[in-house]
């Protein structure tokens, strides 16, 4: 359960080259499908998905809005540390933690290959974007395309699209599949504007403060 909700908390969340952008926001929509008919009421219910990505070159913060739930993961490369919001099933959590939990939680990073296409370019929210093939130890593979101008901190350890700490850049598309339901997401707007406030990690009032044990409980026994 923990790894679940790490997944769909930090699906986004190095170092920097010349003349990449360290600073901004990148909005992406977010289409969620489903070949299982069972998945058919959750697809319905997240048909509004989309996220928000903010940066700067020490700290990255997603917003990700699934309708039925939203969450927020914030990550501090200066500190190793990270925060996670979660708003569903009427509770407001919030989960400190470090780099070190969240690796003991999710267990051993998975290595991938990048295959680099670059012959196969299109322009996505105004950046030129190259196609990329990654492949994981399983075989299983993810398409992306990603610009060599945009390069937020990633620590493999702390995004569960761990890839992403390996492209030579930042994916503006690409799609991720849990419980057999896939999200297609795909950047709408760039921007090299960020209000830094919103890199804090800073518990808002109204949120309750848990570790990674007590979120398992609290959202196993909503469950039943």
């Amino acid at each position: 359960m923990k790894s679940l909700l790490l997944t769909l908390a930090f699906t986004i969340v190095g170092s920097f080259g010349h003349a990449q952008m360290t600073e901004g926001y990148i909005k992406f929509n977010v289409k969620v499908s489903s070949e299982e008919p069972g998945m058919a009421m959750a697809v319905a219910m997240m048909q509004d998905a989309n996220m928000i990505v903010y940066f700067n070159e020490s700290a990255v913060r997603s917003e990700v809005d699934m309708g039925i739930s939203q969450q927020i993961a914030m990550f501090d490369v200066t500190t190793d540390s990270m925060l996670m919001l979660m708003d569903m099933l009427g509770k407001k959590l919030a989960i400190p933690m470090s780099v070190k939990e969240i690796t003991e939680s999710t267990g051993e990073t998975p290595k991938y290959s990048i295959s680099v296409k670059k012959k196969e370019q299109k322009e996505i929210a105004g950046h030129k974007c190259t196609k990329a093939i990654v492949s994981d130890e399983e075989g299983n593979e993810v398409e992306v395309w990603y610009t060599e101008k945009i390069k937020p901190p990633f620590n493999k350890a702390t995004s569960a699209d761990g890839w992403q700490a390996e492209l030579p850049g930042y994916a503006l598309e690409y799609s991720t599949v849990q419980n057999n339901i896939e999200m297609h997401y795909i950047a709408t707007e760039v921007s090299d504007e960020v209000d830094t406030s919103l890199l804090k990690l800073a518990i808002p009032d109204g949120y309750e403060k848990v570790s990674l044990e007590e979120l398992e409980e609290k959202i196993g026994g909503a469950n039943h």
